[in-house]
């Protein structure tokens, strides 16, 4: 069985799975896998693993549900959360205000929030492609109540705390090392509700809406049927811009099919690279797991032309990837932990190589 090596974000207490599911393969004693080695192993890791896979190939949409009895030929749609794919749509958001002359992303966020002055604070740009020098998130009693007993360690870290957060922590002057951050994710949303002066949630869901047409995406509200959900508060809580959205496959592949299609101003701006971070871990690279330059919260694998990000919660790990020239993109939504078994980023990465490769 190939061995992974997953590399979790550690802090001062514990190390805990985060909303992304980013793999670090160290080594291979044999080839790079295939998608149908792997989804196998996959499944086998839990006797309750129900894993979706879709893609969109030349237009063609198509997906499966593996199970470990094998595929399910009856297609059941199944709610799971996406985790830090949510942060494309915060940065979706944030490119809406752009083209709307409301927001510049070289600004300070001491320009939209209520902060101390003679303080140096980073750039919006650096908080969307985690260069801000912030860690993932900030020590708080909250959070290392909410890990010692296994829940979603964000749950009820409010904005107030998060905006005093900001204002307690100076950060250095100017573009840092690439530090993947959910914290960075929060503040995005702190400055979208200044900017718009209404609620992140309302905006978020209100743009699912109206201007997506994603009707099965949303915040976390009450258990899926999948269950082993983490908890949100999504009117109050500071985190929720960083990883609270519940989805299914027909949705994230209709975004999928917005994002091949750049359907708005939004969405095309959205894909520009906004700093070169050469940040590919290990071997991912030879998996397309490649993090060459930053856009507006996704990930850009520069070599394959790929844009991607993943995600990853207590109970689940997503995936999304494409590549536009092409026309082809892949989805994963698993039930299956990162510490169970093999992560989506892994299974998406290696099915939408594949599929390029066979053009």
């Amino acid at each position: 069985m190939l061995r992974l090596h997953r590399r979790f974000i550690k802090w001062g207490l514990a190390t805990i799975v985060m909303l992304s599911a980013f793999i670090n393969v160290s080594s291979f004693a044999q080839d790079v896998p295939t998608f149908d080695s792997l989804i196998e192993q996959a499944v086998n890791a839990s006797d309750d693993a129900v894993i979706t896979v879709g893609y969109i190939d030349q237009g063609q949409s198509e997906f499966q549900v593996f199970t470990k009895e094998g595929i399910d030929e009856s297609k059941p749609i199944h709610a799971y959360e996406v985790g830090s794919i949510t942060k494309t749509f915060t940065g979706t958001l944030v490119a809406r205000a752009v083209e709307e002359g409301l927001l510049n992303i070289d600004d300070s966020i001491s320009e939209y929030l209520n902060l101390p002055e003679d303080t140096d604070y980073p750039t919006i740009r650096q908080l969307l492609t985690h260069t801000s020098g912030y860690p993932t998130f900030f020590e708080n009693e909250i959070i290392i109540d909410n890990l010692t007993q296994g829940a979603n360690p964000y749950h009820g870290v409010t904005r107030e705390m998060m905006l005093e957060e900001v204002a307690e922590n100076t950060t250095k002057v100017g573009e840092q090392a690439f530090q993947y951050s959910n914290f960075n994710a929060g503040v995005l949303g702190l400055v979208l509700e200044s900017i718009y002066e209404e609620n992140y949630a309302v905006l978020l869901e209100n743009y699912l809406s109206e201007d997506l047409r994603l009707e099965e995406t949303y915040l976390f509200e009450e258990e899926t049927t999948l269950g082993n959900n983490w908890c949100w508060s999504k009117d109050t809580e500071a985190y929720v811009p960083a990883g609270a959205l519940i989805s299914n496959i027909e949705d994230m592949l209709s975004y999928l099919d917005l994002q091949l299609s750049e359907a708005n101003a939004e969405i095309q701006a959205s894909h520009d690279p906004l700093s070169e971070v050469n940040a590919t871990s290990g071997d991912n690279g030879d998996l397309g797991i490649r993090i060459d330059a930053v856009a507006y919260q996704w990930m850009l694998n520069q070599e394959e032309d790929i844009i991607w990000h993943d995600g990853g919660t207590g109970g689940y790990t997503s995936y999304i990837g494409f590549n536009k020239a092409e026309g082809v993109g892949v989805v994963v939504l698993s039930n299956v932990a990162m510490d169970q078994g093999i992560p989506s980023n892994l299974l998406g990465s290696l099915l939408l190589m594949e599929k390029l490769e066979a053009l």
